[in-house]
């Protein structure tokens, strides 16, 4: 090998390292052959390019609109995908795989578990619209998003029920007992009548039906309120198998409703259902103050969703008067985050 080359071969060397971390431009790896030009003669040449890019998976959050908590024992719930606020997982190449946030670390080990080591470094890059402990999914998001991302680093294209499998058992880890509503329409992102250990059920809307979700600004630990509605069924069982059987009614006819496109019994069932979570200990001032600001800006019927205590509150209206409410909402202390027609 020529003084000439010999004396470029460290700058190409660091060159080569510097793409290879900055993810710019492609790793250039490089070894030693042969040249048969006349004489065997040592070089140095390029043999392989790796392309350096993130690998990136996407998960929707949701929003329950009849039936939660009463879905952790068995009674039917009504969820919905919602696709403006989201969460995207990256896996970088070559990037340290430490991360402060022991849920994504746990969920790495259940990714590894069900699909098998892989390869190499990867660093995990979570970026998220989601508002955390709000009753919007963010941990089933986070761990559908893992899944399929890490599915992908395999080369391996999930199935929906490999996918909601990997969640569920992260979402264990998250909340304890989870009934199973927010990895099913995470994972499928179709509106969702469900019942905990039966087959998932999809629907369309009327599109007749506006939904405006506020957030309250009180975060809410979906753990500790499901807590509590099971210590309320403990001490008073017969009184929670009462509200559970007119919870059951309030979703079938809710379901009913949403396909009919029929507001005004809507609106009235998303009240009782909210009434009825009180009833079993789901409880805070913060979300019937939203709910009262929802209804004095014109909305038909508001109910708190999800893990309630706090999180997110689902405001019912005629979709041309959307716009109108959430403009008198911007007066309180409740900010609208989606608005939708379903």
């Amino acid at each position: 090998m020529s003084f000439a080359l010999r004396s470029l071969m460290p700058l190409l060397k660091k060159w080569a390292l510097r793409a290879m971390r900055c993810r710019k431009l492609p790793m250039v790896c490089w070894q030693r052959g042969s040249s048969e030009l006349g004489k065997q003669r040592k070089s140095f040449r390029v043999f392989e390019e790796i392309s350096m890019a993130a690998i990136s998976q996407r998960a929707v959050s949701k929003a329950i609109l009849a039936g939660e908590h009463f879905v952790v024992h068995g009674s039917p719930a009504l969820a919905i995908p919602i696709f403006d606020l989201y969460l995207d997982c990256s896996l970088l190449p070559n990037q340290p795989h430490s991360h402060e946030n022991s849920l994504i670390q746990q969920g790495w080990e259940i990714c590894r578990k069900h699909l098998g080591h892989l390869p190499g470094k990867w660093g995990i890059q979570i970026e998220s619209k989601i508002p955390l402990a709000s009753g919007m999914g963010s941990s089933a998001a986070l761990s559908v998003a893992l899944a399929r991302a890490y599915g992908q680093a395999l080369g391996k294209k999930l199935t929906p029920q490999e996918v909601f499998e990997i969640s569920m058992e992260l979402e264990k880890i998250a909340h304890g007992k989870p009934s199973g509503i927010d990895s099913t329409v995470i994972t499928y992102e179709k509106p969702l009548y469900f019942r905990k250990n039966k087959p998932p059920r999809f629907f369309e809307g009327s599109k007749k039906v506006g939904i405006i979700i506020l957030d309250t600004h009180s975060p809410s630990s979906t753990r500790e309120t499901v807590s509590r509605v099971q210590e309320f069924r403990n001490h008073n069982s017969s009184r929670f198998d009462q509200i559970a059987q007119k919870a059951n009614e309030v979703v079938e006819e809710f379901f009913q409703a949403l396909i009919e496109g029929d507001l005004p019994n809507l609106a009235s069932l998303a009240l009782e259902n909210h009434n009825l979570l009180k009833e079993i200990g789901v409880y805070s001032s913060i979300t019937d103050q939203a709910q009262e600001a929802a209804l004095k800006a014109g909305a038909k019927g508001a109910k708190m969703s999800g893990g309630g205590g706090g999180g997110i509150v689902l405001a019912f209206s005629e979709p041309d008067q959307m716009d109108a409410i959430k403009n008198r909402l911007k007066e309180t202390p409740f900010t609208p985050l989606v608005s939708l027609v379903f």
